[in-house]
């Protein structure tokens, strides 16, 4: 038998493993690079193609918008009957929620203010007992003219007489309840007078 002799020094055959170890690591590396690249490629060619779709809404926005502009521009009474229709849409009429709030004022009841901005009315209302208060309000958050109906405060006040000024009046006799009810209108119901939800 011949034996297996290897004459050729050890380190030979090391330096040849690692430089295809150090190969395979470097092949690696390269693909995830180059798909980390693929991949940000794609993400932005479609990112670009949403921002140049949406560039094209906006000129044909723009175009329809100048179209409109150069119109009214134009003819006068076209901006006139725009703007009408315009106020139109988003008029409130305020005689039918005085007509709704003061159906419900009964007893001692009495509307002293009223407050309207954007789609809120804000009652001041005084009241002899708080109970006509939260009736009221109750009679209100059942109108369909209203989204919602709150009592936003309640305090005691008292009427002085002016006559007798100077004399010393009892408080507790002439006291009197300020409520101040917030409300928030239902549009489509504030053409109509109320009517029950």
């Amino acid at each position: 038998m011949i034996p297996n002799i290897n004459l050729l020094p050890q380190d030979q055959y090391q330096p040849k493993r690692k430089n295809s170890l150090m190969k395979l690591i470097i092949i690696i590396l390269l693909f995830i690079v180059i798909i980390f690249y693929g991949i940000n490629y794609y993400l932005l060619s479609n990112d670009i193609a949403k921002m140049e779709k949406k560039t094209d809404q906006l000129a044909t926005q723009i175009q329809t918008e100048e179209k409109t502009l150069t119109q009214v521009q134009s003819n006068p009474s076209y901006a006139i009957a725009t703007s009408v229709q315009f106020a139109e849409k988003y008029q409130t009429p305020i005689s039918n929620i005085i007509e709704v709030a003061n159906k419900y004022m009964t007893g001692s009841g009495e509307l002293a203010g009223l407050d309207y901005k954007d789609g809120q009315v804000e009652f001041i209302v005084y009241f002899d007992n708080l109970n006509e208060a939260s009736t009221f309000v109750r009679n209100l958050d059942n109108e369909a003219i209203f989204k919602t109906v709150k009592l936003d405060s309640a305090s005691t006040f008292t009427k002085v007489d002016v006559d007798n000024v100077g004399e010393e009046q009892t408080l507790n006799e002439n006291a009197q309840y300020k409520a101040i009810i917030l409300t928030t209108l239902n549009p489509s119901a504030t053409t109509k007078t109320g009517g029950a939800k």
